[in-house]
């Protein structure tokens, strides 16, 4: 009689543990997985040192094709003239417009024009009416017919003191390119010019002409010069007076002139 009352007990014991289990207190909730980061995390946090936050990176200087020419030296204008192919024009001192005929790519056909400035030119390919600029002067170029083209211009230079080579207080290295505007001269600190010509659109991308005067080519032309005729982005150009990649071109945008980005080699 005892030990079936003990065996009683025993099972109600276990059956109120069953029941009536014991408040442990809150659960435990795991917090959300974090997103995998991305590539370009990964490549920062390989190149800063632990425990620094990466910061955003600054921006990017594009030299002017006008930076430091007096704005002044130039008047608005509706004058226009002639320019025959193989000729030149003289709008002031010694800045010259030459044409060389016209040039077809990708089924559009454009007037081959030359802006020079002493020894120094860059290279135009326009379009009928299409806007260029020499310095802070601004002219239009169309057909006059028998080879000849019409210079509309809309800004005119006032007298002969006109000038058209940027300093740009920068030079080539092999990390951070140097970025110029199109259409523009540029003497760089080792004294090399570069001539940077107008960006123009082609099936395989933009395009640029670029030319590269070592320094002294002024006082001795027999130097010669590198000229790379309309290069793409990508491109490596390789001369007698330098060796460089051209990292990125960009058209006109939103009201804005094309610009280059220009690395020396390795």
């Amino acid at each position: 009689m005892t030990l079936r009352i003990e065996l009683v007990a025993l099972l109600g014991i276990t059956l109120l543990s069953t029941a009536c289990p014991v408040d442990s207190g809150p659960a435990v909730v795991s917090p959300p997985a974090a997103p995998a980061p991305t590539g370009e995390e990964l490549e920062q946090a390989s190149e800063s040192p632990a425990g620094h936050k990466p910061q955003p990176p600054k921006a990017q200087r594009v030299v002017s094709a006008l930076e430091g020419l007096d704005p002044e030296g130039i008047q608005p204008s509706d004058r226009q003239e002639r320019l025959d192919s193989g000729a030149l024009l003289r709008p002031a001192g010694d800045v010259s417009l030459g044409l060389a005929g016209t040039y077809e790519l990708d089924g559009t056909r454009r007037h081959r024009l030359t802006v020079a400035f002493d020894q120094y030119s860059f290279d135009l390919l326009l379009r009928n009416g299409e806007l260029a600029r020499a310095g802070h002067s601004r002219f239009r170029l169309g057909t006059a017919g028998g080879g000849s083209a019409e210079v509309s211009w809309e800004r005119e230079f006032r007298d002969d003191s006109a000038r058209l080579i940027v300093d740009a207080q920068t030079d080539f290295g092999t990390t951070e390119p140097v970025r110029l505007a199109e259409m523009g001269l540029y003497r760089l600190s080792d004294g090399r010019v570069l001539g940077i010509g107008n960006v123009i659109a082609g099936r395989k991308g933009p395009r640029v002409t670029i030319s590269v005067y070592p320094k002294g080519y002024q006082e001795d032309p027999m130097m010669g010069q590198d000229r790379h005729f309309l290069a793409v982005e990508g491109a490596i150009l390789v001369g007698d007076h330098a060796s460089l990649r051209l990292v990125s071109v960009q058209p006109r945008a939103q009201g804005e002139f094309g610009r280059v980005a220009l690395r020396a080699l390795e």
